[in-house]
């Protein structure tokens, strides 16, 4: 007998193949372990057959590797002459294994025989055991989800598997509980292994982005490194770098190289590009305009107040020579061969044409006239008419390298080493001034005006000038020498520059500028020279940032503004322009009659503006951000006996007498001072002073420490705190400084050398237990107490010290701060006002203080005021013998200053110079 593959054979029509098909599944998987795909193997022509050209024989091998046939019975299966034929093989070789019966549809009236083979059906005696899977009247075929379908494959389930029903149905439940027992574990740990996969991809989630945070910052902050380190060398590449450093991350790095460069060579107002390197500067004589002449040929005439630029065209060779007159409209342009003159009258593309080997060109100051150096060894001298261009002079000028010419027609040329041949409209011959060599022997770099009256040389940081001027008693040039007053820190100079004055010159070396003074060189038996202007440079100044000085050199542009060629940039200069922080323009404020006496200063309630009451007490200022200052004579003697208090409505300013002066309103609207009848409001100096924010409340404290609240209206006393008695003697007035908070309620005064808060409604007065001398109080949010080495922050109480901020170096008693901007600032005794990060305690930068080159006193920074207005965040500064000025705390500010002086954004040479090729995000600053 062959081997048994199959635990049964299906016989069945095919209108019975779905009930075959689900019961042949349900019947495999009735009762199997977890772990087995199924429990009995069936045979069924659509599932256990492949192609074959003899079926029957496929069909006979199947039941005979079969261990039992099931018969699923119905008329359409008693009708099938391959069911019959089925039925027949297996009762002639299985005669004692009768088939098993699955009645699949009704029996009509003849019973059970009209569903059965009719070979089945003569073998057949009794009643045989069937399993009944007869549709109903709700449904045509039952499904698994049936309980008379659960019963037929149990019933069929049990002989099949060679076991009783009982014991198959008691097999089926234990594997079905232990396979939801394994699915419920499976569930579990897989649901575990999830939790733990997303728990490890979130934390894997956390690493990346706190690696990529990290990179981020430590990125941002090696570009503030780059940036600061920059700032000598290329300022706008310094504010590109600190401008994408800030925006990459804000950290107390970042923030502190932004306010670096934003405040750094103030006197650098633009940066101007033009895609080629710049060859040539040619200024007009009143700095109004300068003629830009590039390495391709092409000109360029750059108004300076508005930057405005006037394309001329392109020449054909680079252009070493150029000039401007003192409108901007007459340009001329020598490229070694010819000079082009541009003039209202002529197209652009038209100038006039100078020929003849032009080395230089100069233009008068009307530019009606235009002279050229023509050749090089055997130099000639033309001036020409610009109006039609008729040759009008021509002379020798032999060992000169530069020309000048005025509007008398003048022509002055210069040479290298002092050689200056000059002619005038009646000369008939050339004059030679100077036929001297005046330079030393090497490794000087020569320089003149602009006009060719002065030449000079700088070597080993040394300037020395020369008037070129004829005069009525001839005199030798190097008799008429001026000298700067000091040596220069120069070792490499690159180009040399001397204002049309004389007074002054600049030496560009290693990119920076050296201005210096120009003064008379005490020479021995020296004649009287001529009469020229005081010196526009007091002292030696530096200027920084604007790159190295290439081939278009460094031109006067007046007497307080240059430019400078760098590369294929042209930068800006203007000595007396404010800090790009600037929010309003400096008001001039004059010196005190003593030393120590200060202005005395009061904030607009809410911020805005600030009120200033000179030294002398003759003048009121009210400055104020994007608003011109209000300058009000006052007259009411020194500040020492002033306190300005703004009253709530924002318009007027009580100016509280002290000593015996009596006190008035200034009314701010309309720019007057009201007399009232108000009687002093107390016999002590003023300290400070503060309005309740109802109006109705003035706070003073007083030169003695004496806290005292007035009526608003009337100035009378509502409560008066009087000073305790004094530690310690000493000179009149123990009390050197006071602040009064924003709610009017407390008040701290500083007291021998310590600080006491007095609360305003009560008189309760509290010791705070600073470290070290006391030197200022500000009352911002919490007290803030500066000592000698630190500012130490305290509960506005001064009851908790909560922080202490190192400053190490020598500072005046002034200290600001701005909460909103988490900025401290302080004064140092230089003049630099240090700002100072609340939060990280790390100085953010400096700001230099007006110059106080007015002042009487010994400690001129001694007597200054910083006030900051924590609403608009902007800091001011009052210097007596300088200025009221005010910046601004905005980092958006300080943001849109670098970006506004560098004038370009991160370029690709950046990113290669400073290994940035991986920094993603705008190069736009």
């Amino acid at each position: 007998m062959p081997e048994l593959e199959f635990d049964a054979f299906f016989s069945y029509s095919h209108d019975d193949g779905a009930v075959a098909r689900t019961l042949q599944r349900e019947l495999e998987r009735f009762g199997r372990r977890w772990y087995q795909a199924r429990r009995l193997r069936i045979f069924r022509d659509d599932t256990a057959m492949s192609a074959n050209p003899d079926l029957w024989r496929s069909i006979v091998e199947g039941m005979r590797r079969s261990r039992r046939l099931v018969l699923l019975a119905s008329p359409a299966a008693a009708q099938s002459e391959w069911v019959d034929r089925e039925i027949a093989w297996w009762l002639d070789h299985r005669p004692d294994e009768l088939p098993l019966l699955v009645l699949t549809a009704a029996t009509g009236d003849e019973g059970l025989p009209s569903v059965l083979p009719p070979r089945l059906a003569r073998v057949m005696s009794g009643e045989p055991f069937w399993v009944d899977l007869r549709p109903d009247d709700r449904e045509s075929t039952p499904s698994p989800d049936d309980a008379r379908f659960r019963r037929a494959v149990e019933n069929l389930a049990g002989p099949l598997n060679g076991l009783e029903k009982d014991e198959i149905v008691g097999e089926h439940l234990r594997e079905r509980r232990r396979l939801r027992q394994l699915t419920g574990a499976a569930v579990t740990v897989l649901a575990f292994l999830t939790i733990v996969a997303v728990l490890f991809a979130i934390y894997a989630l956390v690493q990346r982005d706190e690696a990529q945070e990290q990179a981020r910052v430590a990125l941002s902050r090696s570009m503030a490194q780059q940036a600061v380190a920059t700032i000598p060398a290329r300022l706008d590449t310094a504010q590109v770098l600190a401008a994408q450093a800030y925006r990459l991350d804000r950290n107390p790095e970042t923030r502190a190289a932004l306010l670096q460069t934003s405040t750094a060579s103030p006197e650098l107002t633009a940066i101007l590009r033009f895609g080629r390197p710049v060859t040539s500067l040619g200024a007009s004589v009143n700095g109004e305009a300068v003629a830009v002449g590039l390495e391709n040929g092409r000109v360029t005439v750059v108004r300076t107040r508005d930057r405005a630029q006037r394309d001329l065209g392109q020449g054909s060779a680079p252009v070493i020579s150029t000039a401007v007159d003192r409108s901007g409209g007459v340009v001329a342009a020598a490229d070694g061969e010819i000079a082009r003159v541009w003039t209202p009258r002529r197209p652009a593309t038209s100038p006039m044409v100078v020929g003849g080997q032009v080395q230089a060109a100069a233009l008068s100051d009307s530019g009606a006239l235009v002279a050229a150096l023509h050749g090089s060894s055997n130099t000639v001298a033309t001036l020409h008419s610009t109006d039609d261009g008729r040759e009008l002079r021509r002379f020798e000028a032999r060992g000169t390298e530069r020309v000048a010419v005025t509007d008398d027609g003048t022509v002055t040329a210069v040479g290298p080493v002092g050689k200056i041949v000059r002619v005038g409209p009646l000369d008939p011959v050339p004059f030679v001034v100077n036929d001297d060599i005046l330079t030393p022997a090497g490794g000087f770099v020569p320089g003149a005006s602009r006009d060719g009256r002065w030449f000079g040389f700088v070597k080993y940081g040394r300037v020395s000038t020369f008037d070129a001027t004829p005069t009525a008693v001839p005199t030798e040039m190097i008799d008429r020498a001026w000298d700067a007053p000091q040596q220069l820190a120069s070792r490499n100079p690159e180009a040399m520059t001397v204002a049309d004055s004389g007074t002054s010159a600049v030496v560009a070396d290693s990119g920076a500028l050296h201005l210096t003074g120009l003064v008379p060189s005490p020479r021995p038996g020296r004649p009287s020279g001529p009469a020229t202007a005081p010196p526009s440079i007091d002292d030696v100044r530096v200027l920084v940032g604007g790159g190295p000085v290439t081939a278009g050199g460094v031109v006067f542009l007046g007497a307080r503004r240059l430019a400078s060629a760098s590369e294929e940039r042209v930068v800006l200069w203007d000595l007396d322009a404010p800090s790009r922080l600037s929010t309003s323009p400096s008001s001039p404020l004059e010196s005190g009659p003593n030393s120590g006496a200060g202005a005395a200063v009061a904030l607009e309630p809410g911020g805005g503006r600030l009120a200033v009451v000179s030294p002398f007490g003759d003048q009121a200022l009210v400055v104020g951000p994007q608003v011109a200052a209000t300058a009000l004579p006052v007259a009411v003697g020194s500040s020492n006996d002033i306190a300005p208090v703004w009253a709530s409505d924002r318009h007027r300013v009580y100016l509280l007498g002290f000593g015996g002066t009596p006190s008035f309103v200034l009314d701010v609207a309309d720019r007057v001072r009201v007399e009232r009848a108000l009687p002093p409001a107390g016999s002590e100096l003023a300290i400070s002073a503060a309005a309740s924010p109802d109006g109705r409340r003035l706070v003073l404290v007083d030169f003695s420490g004496a806290v005292t609240a007035l009526d608003a209206d009337t100035l009378a006393p509502l409560r008066v705190h009087a000073a305790p008695p004094r530690v310690s003697a000493g000179a009149y007035g123990l009390s050197v400084g006071a602040c009064v908070d924003a709610e009017a309620q407390r008040a701290a005064v500083i007291r021998d050398g310590r600080v006491e808060v007095v609360d305003v409604e009560t008189g309760e007065t509290h010791v705070v237990a600073t470290d070290g001398a006391v030197q200022g109080v500000a009352c911002a949010g919490d007290l803030f107490v500066a000592t000698e080495a630190a500012v130490e922050r305290w509960t506005p109480t001064g009851e908790d010290r909560l922080a202490v901020l190192p400053f190490p170096e020598r500072y005046q008693a002034p200290v600001t701060v701005d909460p909103g901007a988490g900025l401290l600032a302080r004064l140092r005794a230089d003049g630099a006002v240090v700002l100072t990060d609340l939060a990280a305690g790390s100085r953010v930068g400096e700001i230099s203080a007006p110059d106080p080159s007015g002042a009487t006193t010994p400690n001129p920074y001694g007597a200054a005021q910083l006030v900051a207005d924590p609403t608009n965040h902007v800091l001011f500064a009052a210097v007596p013998g300088g200025a009221v000025t005010s910046w601004s705390l905005r980092e958006e500010d300080w943001l849109r200053a670098a970006c506004a002086t560098a004038g370009r954004g991160l370029t690709d040479a950046d990113r290669t110079a400073f290994h940035l090729e991986d920094l993603v995000g705008p190069s736009a600053c």
